[in-house]
């Protein structure tokens, strides 16, 4: 059985420059990261509106901080990640769960993840990356076997540890297009508890880079286990703390791609010129040498070879179709999916491929190209070869598309039997999941005022949505973004 995310991707057949909603946290002096954000407030703009945002974080088509294009959204009802509980109004969820979070980037937090390894001994070389032998694929057929193997490991009780990207140290307020550190805090799984939290490297360490994202980019943060299980990967920026400007060009700022082992090493040798002036927002991996990134312009790339430079191969870039402003991405039974909120696209592949080379997307049959604002994305192949159930967050509000839609193959065509929201204040973006028995474990970040890690257990056969429990809540000046499963040894 073959677990894997999707990322966010836009298609039109002209290429569309855009950018996601900001979240905006409000200042507080409180210090601690056991202190939870009752005074925060994720302000995001409804892009739908087509209002001005603050510029900085995001630049494509709008100026502000990961706004979407305006045209994207003719239906007034998607709003591409303003949640309407997203405002200061917004009620705080439930607490049921405070956290006393793993302190700053600083590595003081975990000796296990002290400094990046330098030693090169995690390197590989390009000839280690996916079979090349296909020139338009990397092997479906090996990623597809090293998901089933990764499963097994899994199995026998289910996963026990799952990792949340923490953007900030809980003293900064975070600011639009300004750099945050960034920590993978590690909880277990299902008791919600702290285990310790993985620093980013905050300084360059040659070949090692920093890794920051910026602090209120909310589409910033994707994170995947890789195909094979053995690496966590996510990108941001090559840029200390503090940086202002951060999506300015990768001249200055190059995109940096973090793999993270089960034993904790964080290697950050990898590094790309493409999305230039624009995001970085997920990168997944099947063997840990090859790398499918998403964001704005080229929308997917493909980057191979760990400790590699220069520029990404622009993936969903084709004369046929192009879609750019893509927000997540994973590997499902050996192919890649990916999610966007750009006209025309919401949820696609590209042919059942793991594409190495540009290659036309294709929107998924029977799910809607124009509603809804998708954001993380995971799925498995559980009776095949092909993706069959896949699990999509949205971040809009519950009362419209929010929530964590559960699609399942039927005949080839995708049909929606569920919408995992019960109790929700808000949508949610981060996501992954596992089977346990004949049910699947999905874990989400929801975009409520503080965000929160939910944990729902969900029988695909049912078309009765499960309640979630709150496993956690991202503590004041802090935010949570992507989750995903720990890495297997």
């Amino acid at each position: 059985m073959s677990m894997r995310r999707v990322a966010p991707v836009l298609v039109a057949t002209v290429l569309l420059g855009c950018a996601e909603p900001g979240e905006v946290v409000a200042e507080r002096t409180d210090s601690g990261l056991d202190a939870l954000a009752d005074t925060t407030a994720d302000g995001t703009v409804d892009d739908a509106a087509d209002a001005p945002t603050e510029s900085g974080d995001d630049v494509g088509a709008e100026s502000g901080d990961d706004a979407d294009v305006a045209a994207d959204a003719p239906d007034a009802v998607i709003s591409d990640g303003a949640d309407a509980s997203d405002s200061p109004e917004a009620p705080d969820a439930p607490e049921t769960a405070v956290l006393d979070t793993g302190g700053d980037a600083s590595g003081s937090d975990t000796a296990a993840a002290d400094a990046a390894d330098a030693s090169g001994s995690d390197a590989a070389d390009a000839g280690d990356a996916a079979d090349a032998s296909g020139p338009d694929a990397a092997d479906a057929s090996d990623a597809a076997d090293a998901a089933d193997a990764a499963d097994a490991a899994d199995s026998g009780g289910g996963p026990s540890e799952a990792w949340v990207v923490r953007v900030g140290n809980g003293t900064d307020v975070l600011a639009s297009g300004v750099a945050a550190v960034v920590n993978l805090d590690r909880f277990a799984i299902p008791s919600g508890a702290l285990l310790g939290s993985i620093p980013m490297p905050v300084a360059e360490a040659a070949p090692h880079r920093p890794l920051t994202v910026s602090g209120t980019a909310v589409s910033e943060g994707m994170i995947h286990r890789s195909a094979d299980g053995r690496y966590v990967t996510l990108g941001g920026y090559g840029a200390v703390p503090g940086t202002t400007g951060v999506t300015s060009t990768t001249a200055t700022f190059p995109r940096v791609i973090a793999r993270v082992d089960a034993a904790r090493n964080v290697d950050t040798s990898t590094s790309t010129t493409s999305f230039a002036g624009g995001n970085l927002r997920a990168v997944i991996s099947d063997t840990g040498t090859d790398f499918w990134l998403t964001g704005t312009t080229p929308g997917v790339g493909h980057v191979s070879g760990l400790g590699s430079s220069g520029a990404a191969i622009a993936i969903s870039t084709t004369t046929t179709a192009s879609v750019v402003n893509v927000r997540d991405v994973t590997i499902i039974g050996g192919a890649l999916f990916a999610t966007s909120g750009a006209s025309g696209f919401r949820v696609f592949d590209f042919g059942g491929a793991l594409p190495t080379v540009a290659t036309t997307p294709v929107n998924l049959p029977g799910v809607s190209t124009t509603v809804g604002s998708p954001y993380g994305i995971v799925g498995f192949a559980r009776t095949g070869a092909s993706a069959d159930l896949i699990y999509v967050c949205d971040d809009n509000a519950v009362s419209s598309t929010g929530g964590v839609h559960r699609w399942v193959n039927t005949g080839g065509s995708w049909e929606e039997k569920a919408v995992l929201k019960a109790t929700l204040a808000a949508g949610c973006r981060g996501i992954t999941a596992y089977p346990q028995g004949s049910n699947y474990v999905v874990l989400a970040v929801t975009g409520e005022t503080p965000h929160r890690l939910v944990m729902f257990v969900d029988d695909p056969t049912s078309p009765t949505a499960p309640t979630p429990v709150a496993l956690a809540s991202a503590p004041a000046n802090t935010a949570f973004r992507g989750v995903a499963l720990a890495p297997l040894p």
